[in-house]
């Protein structure tokens, strides 16, 4: 009997023919090295689709590299799942996309781990600081990235002005068009 297809298998309990290799942390153990789990066929290409991406590998390597970047998030169990729907919810389509969307999580993962950090009792006032100051670059680099992966989906259009009625006094000069620099 296979397994359910949304679960992870110990390495052999799946034939190489019928799923693909994940590198997954054991929730129980956050801080442990990776343990190489392998997927079920079964939701490879859901997997694939979450990603936005069609290779096997590359799906692999960044769905691992999600992973590998919170392993804090310490409901038991929870790890897999809430990348799979963060993936699912910022749907990224094609490479650049992918790789943007699993930065988006590992910033954000890391500007509230920093922030926690920031806020536990005995910490000196200089590690507080530094941790919201780490925080908050974070914070910025996340919203970079939020803007950029909304204009690689189209959904933030480019501005345009139409400039309707120019007025020139005598002796004046306009110009239309781009300006690249350079002297009048």
């Amino acid at each position: 009997m296979s397994p359910e297809p949304t679960e992870l298998t110990p390495v052999g309990s799946v034939p190489p023919d019928q799923g693909f290799w994940l590198m997954a942390c054991n929730p129980a153990a956050p801080d442990a090295p990776l343990e190489k789990m392998q997927i079920p066929v079964e939701i490879e290409a859901f997997l694939q689709g979450i990603m936005g991406v069609k290779g096997r590998r590359f799906a692999d390597q960044l769905f691992t590299q999600t992973v590998a970047m919170n392993r804090t998030w310490t409901e038991e169990g929870a790890v897999l799942p809430t990348i799979v729907e963060t993936l699912a919810a910022l749907e990224p389509q094609g490479a650049t996309q992918s790789m943007l969307a699993v930065q988006l999580i590992g910033v954000h993962s890391a500007a509230t781990a920093a922030l926690d950090r920031a806020s536990r009792p005995g910490i000196t006032p200089d590690e507080a600081e530094r941790q919201v100051n780490r925080a908050s670059k974070l914070m910025r680099l996340f919203a970079q990235q939020v803007e950029l992966l909304a204009r690689l989906q189209g959904k933030i259009a480019q501005q345009r002005v139409v400039v309707e009625k120019v007025d020139v006094g005598p002796g004046g000069q306009a110009i239309v068009g781009t300006v690249t620099g350079g002297r009048v």
